[in-house]
């Protein structure tokens, strides 16, 4: 039996019932941790999951669930329930001493055989893995990259995450991820032993989640309500759609606040009756209907590695049309259109492949029958987990 540490963060209602917190939310982030965890639960394997929350009241609390043992520590302001002003970095600052202390003294009280340290996109967690490689062997996951992301925001703290996510990239020997990221981390490091994997989904939810639901939306838009996001060629596909469907209805998951310039487009355009704003959830039940209510997933993203919602969206039957960025054009490897692709930054492309696929029914029927194929085969938690255990013999036996 070997004793694995997960380096990680997420958020969800079952974590947060397990800890004294100065503040309550209801949001749910990094859904694919306890996802990918429900396949290791009362397995043969110690699992030690690692984790933080800017809530936690205490420096660390500990529970034990599925079998699984799990410590949270606290980031953020020290005995204060908030985080560090973005004007005053102080953790970026002061090289993210206090969560490095802290991840430090749990990993050695544990003493693990192997480090699985989840994205080297976040140091609050990740810079730790610096001061811990040369005494436990380390499997990285990715799950994006910030250097990506500096175009849109190139601010102090996007700069000290780019300098930490390359420090990683460079530095451990031992990845694993989506097909498109094995590019990126060997443009930093060539010698890198490379395995790939996706984070599956919630496949329990999805069993639970009605089928048959009315087709409330002829598009959908999931995702960060930014430009990088492609949330600004996503309205302007709607005002070119709305041209030839008078009854067209596109949905948002989220508000028109998260977006200021989104009013003004819509009135100057007279959009506002084709548009739906539907608030965000704080679990995933609703998302995955809303996903079911709609006949098309739009994708028009310049920064993903390979997005939860086009998994999600795959497994629960609703067609994608996406631009081909990242990893997602892999999604098609297999020689089947899963993914209906778009050169990036061609919303007149998306618009009409989207406008084909409203008025076929039959061709939308079929695309959401391969894409569901190729998602089930890919994505499943038991693959998945198979394929991470498979690192973990991979890494132990070369440490």
């Amino acid at each position: 039996m070997a004793k694995i540490l997960w380096l990680c963060t997420y958020t969800n209602e079952e974590k947060r019932s397990q800890l004294a917190l100065w503040r309550q939310r209801r949001d749910e982030v990094g859904q694919w941790i306890p996802n990918l965890l429900k396949g290791f639960e009362r397995g043969d394997d110690e699992i030690h999951v690692v984790s933080t929350d800017l809530w936690l009241k205490g420096g660390v609390q500990s529970w034990e669930a599925g079998g699984i043992r799990y410590h949270c520590f606290k980031s953020g302001i020290p005995l204060l329930g908030r985080p560090w002003p973005a004007r005053v970095p102080v953790d970026h600052l002061t090289r993210f001493w206090v969560n490095r202390r802290r991840i430090r003294a749990i990993v050695d009280e544990i003493r693990p055989d192997l480090i699985h340290l989840f994205g080297v996109e976040n140091p609050q967690y990740g810079a730790a893995v610096l001061d811990l490689l040369g005494r436990y062997p380390v499997l990285v996951t990715i799950q994006g990259f910030i250097h990506r992301e500096r175009q849109y925001h190139d601010t102090t703290i996007t700069r000290v995450r780019c300098r930490y996510e390359e420090a990683l990239l460079r530095a451990c020997r031992m990845f694993s991820g989506d097909y498109e990221s094995e590019g990126v981390v060997r443009s930093f490091n060539p010698d890198v032993s490379y395995e790939h994997l996706y984070f599956p989904v919630n496949e329990a939810l999805i069993a639970r989640t009605p089928k048959g639901l009315e087709q409330a939306y002829d598009l959908l838009f999931v995702g960060g309500l930014t430009r990088q996001k492609g949330f600004a060629d996503y309205l302007e596909i709607v005002r070119r759609l709305a041209e030839h469907r008078p009854s067209l209805t596109a949905a948002v998951v989220g508000q028109p606040g998260d977006y200021p310039p989104a009013g003004e487009f819509l009135r100057e355009n007279r959009l506002e009756a084709h548009l739906r704003w539907i608030p965000r959830f704080p679990n995933q039940a609703g998302l995955f209907e809303t996903y079911r209510k709609s006949r098309l997933l739009l994708v028009p993203t310049y920064n993903d590695a390979f997005p939860s919602v086009i998994r999600e969206s795959m497994l629960l039957g609703t067609p994608v049309v996406a631009y081909a960025t990242g990893g997602i054009p892999w999604a098609n490897r297999d020689g089947r259109e899963n993914v209906v692709l778009v050169k990036q930054g061609d919303v007149a492309g998306m618009a009409d492949r989207a406008l084909g696929l409203l008025a076929d029914g039959a061709q939308r029927e079929a695309l959401a029958g391969q894409g569901r194929a190729f998602a089930e085969a890919e994505f499943s938690l038991a693959s998945n987990v198979e394929r991470i255990r498979a690192c973990y013999r991979k890494v132990m036996e070369c440490k």
